[in-house]
């Protein structure tokens, strides 16, 4: 089986980027126990306030993401985001 790399984009509040940062170690933390796998977070160059998470070498993706997203709620993400937006998730296989 193919290993895929996961990515999340998001926007978050520009009030609550510390919290973010917080919330997503937290995320980082959770993921790296459950996952076996430790993200990175990125920030759009152009879009300070779009991030990115990236989990690489990631086997079983949709059982992967599952495991994510209820990591995610845990850690808080949801509050930390702009005001109607959400986290979005993309999964890439080897070609």
């Amino acid at each position: 089986m193919s290993r895929s790399t996961v990515y999340v984009y998001y926007r978050v509040q520009a009030a609550r980027i510390d919290e973010a940062r917080r919330s997503v170690e937290q995320l980082f933390d959770a993921i790296a126990r459950r996952g076996g796998v430790r993200g990175r977070w990125m920030r759009g160059s152009g879009h300070s306030l779009t991030f990115m998470e990236i989990y690489d070498e990631v086997d079983a993706s949709a059982e992967f993401c599952s495991v994510l997203d209820e990591c995610a709620a845990q850690a808080g993400m949801a509050r930390v985001l702009e005001p109607g937006s959400a986290r979005h998730t993309e999964v890439f296989e080897p070609a």
